[in-house]
């Protein structure tokens, strides 16, 4: 699958394959902060956690 967008309904379409793949008991996602991407997460793992990514940035 290969999604065009990084939509709500791009991001739905994903966990819908990783579900019929066997994806189950998630507790908890980190991601980036896309409204499309944290819309499906609460829409599709109900009551699943979710937090926002913060890089961490080498001192080099």
């Amino acid at each position: 699958m290969i999604g065009n967008s990084e939509s709500e309904d791009s991001w739905k379409e994903f966990f819908r394959c990783l579900k019929d793949r066997g994806l189950n008991g998630v507790g908890l996602v980190v991601s980036d902060d896309h409204r499309g991407l944290v819309r499906a997460v609460r829409r599709n793992f109900k009551g699943t956690s979710w937090q926002r990514v913060f890089p961490v940035r080498s001192s080099d």
